[in-house]
């Protein structure tokens, strides 16, 4: 009888008011979002409209946030990944880490002719965001492409997972997709599973990747082809649908804080009445 590893170690979930990392709970409608909030000191002294980029990671009605995400990574260390593909694949993650929140979970696999689970499903806190990242670029290429072995444990990853209520969950396939003929992923079922392919290289098999994402439930492929394309943008779009992200078409400022301005409120816009400065 053949038996496979259980992989009920994922950690349990954070507390809401987890001091892990400093975040703001911002309203939003009906609901809340962990936003993150810079400040500029170089403000307008006069009235003025007044661009504003804010960076949202998510909002729900549901328990007034969004449902967070149990994310499983898989990323091909075989010997067709050397060179630049394995650099650009390491940057997506750096990327990816610094986009989820704090009660979001996330695992690595990796996979060659086997593949290893670089890490169970853990909250990206800033403790873990380095630990995971450093694991990361420590990552070499070398052996032949298994995708099957990859795909398969990350699938036994959610399906293990101890906490599953009011978690949504997807998987993250970068590779090169040029899977050797001992791997056949084309036999899993992942029709339960949005399951989100990257094909990176010039030499990338779009094929197989292509068919993963088809199968899976609302997965989608994503060929990078030139070594300088902008990672950054397609990854954002990317984290926009798995996060079902909001963004509304206006926003009214209720509060803004300028230092030791006097502040006045009109419409949508700030008043900052300066003081003279006398010597």
């Amino acid at each position: 009888m053949i038996t496979r590893e259980i992989h009920n170690d994922d950690e349990p979930l954070l507390k809401l008011n987890s001091e892990d990392e400093e975040t703001a709970d911002i309203v939003l409608g009906y609901g809340h979002a962990d936003c993150k909030i810079l400040s500029a000191w170089m403000m307008p002294l006069e009235e003025t409209p007044l661009n504003v980029l804010v960076e949202i990671e998510g909002m729900s009605a549901y328990k007034d946030r969004r449902l967070n995400v149990d994310l499983v990574i898989i990323l091909d260390i075989s010997g067709s990944m050397s060179g630049y593909k394995l650099a650009k694949m390491k940057l997506a993650m750096q990327f990816l880490l610094h986009k989820l929140s704090r009660y979001d979970r996330l695992s690595v696999v990796t996979f060659n002719r086997k593949a290893n689970k670089l890490c169970p499903l853990r909250h990206i806190t800033e403790n873990s965001r380095k630990e995971i990242a450093n694991q990361v670029n420590a990552l070499v290429a070398g052996s032949i492409t298994n995708i099957e072995s990859g795909l398969k444990m990350a699938l036994n990853i959610l399906n293990d997972r101890r906490v599953t209520e009011n978690r949504d969950v997807a998987i993250v396939l970068m590779s090169n997709g040029r899977e050797d003929d001992e791997s056949r992923s084309d036999h899993l079922l992942v029709a339960e599973v949005p399951v989100y392919t990257f094909g990176f290289g010039s030499d990338c098999e779009p094929k197989v990747l292509n068919a993963i994402a088809k199968k899976s439930k609302g997965g989608i492929f994503t060929a990078f082809a030139d070594e300088d394309i902008n990672l950054s943008l397609i990854f954002s779009r990317f984290l926009a649908m798995l996060l079902n992200v909001s963004v509304c078409a206006y926003l009214t400022i209720k509060h803004v804080y300028i230092g030791r301005y006097v502040e006045s409120m009109q419409a949508n816009t700030s008043k900052h009445d300066v003081p003279w400065i006398t010597k």
